[in-house]
């Protein structure tokens, strides 16, 4: 690692979501890594940014606040600290994109943990490697979700929001499923019987005051 005394740096930390923000530790270990990685090498923090949201795009609330900041300020900013390459980005194109767009005004872009060295070109396979791996883990992570979710309904369970007429419930088990709604339910029953009878059109049904409660606001 070159010798990064004197050096300016803007810190950026990040967790998925606002849940793992509140009850989680993850920011605040982040928090505390930057800053002893910064103080150990004599570093400068200029500013901080940390947010809950997803890396897979850049499409961020503190991430455009980081963005603006950056460029009004890059002569004076040297470097872009993160802890590890999956709190930059999940998304190893747009990541690489940034990267570049944040060299071109002299911000180097770097993990505290996996530091990559720029000026050596065999470690931009390193860097490929690491900005990819949360990418994959992320598709995995998508492709198990969407098994599980066709296991659950196969087996006659409901996962998702319920359809309009329908409450969430739970069966003796505890398992979800869905119920019918009490009062809508009866209706929608009704306003399907009295269309599949052929004696009204949509808009005759659709404009009975019996079925007002229907209406979706």
């Amino acid at each position: 690692m070159k010798n990064l005394k004197g050096k300016n740096a803007i810190l950026y930390r990040r967790v998925s979501t606002t849940e793992q923000k509140k009850t989680g530790n993850s920011l605040h270990s982040q928090q505390n890594q930057s800053i002893k990685f910064c103080q150990n090498n004599q570093i400068h923090i200029l500013k901080e940014f940390e947010e809950d949201y997803s890396a897979k795009n850049f499409n961020r609330p503190e991430w455009s606040k980081l963005n603006k900041y950056a460029k009004a300020n890059y002569k004076d900013i040297d470097l872009l600290l993160v802890v590890n390459w999956d709190r930059f980005s999940r998304n190893t194109l747009e990541a690489l994109n940034i990267i570049d767009t944040f060299s071109k005004i002299n911000i180097e872009v770097n993990s505290i943990n996996n530091w990559i060295d720029y000026q050596d070109p065999t470690q931009k396979f390193i860097q490929l490697m690491y900005l990819g791996m949360p990418e994959v883990d992320n598709k995995m992570k998508g492709i198990r979700m969407k098994k599980a979710m066709r296991e659950v309904l196969k087996s006659g369970r409901w996962c998702s929001k319920p359809p309009f007429g329908y409450l969430p419930g739970k069966d003796c088990l505890g398992k979800s499923l869905i119920k019918v709604d009490p009062d809508k339910g009866q209706l929608l029953k009704r306003l399907f019987e009295m269309y599949s009878s052929g004696n009204y059109t949509q808009s005759e049904i659709l404009k009975m005051t019996s079925f007002k409660s229907l209406k979706v606001p």
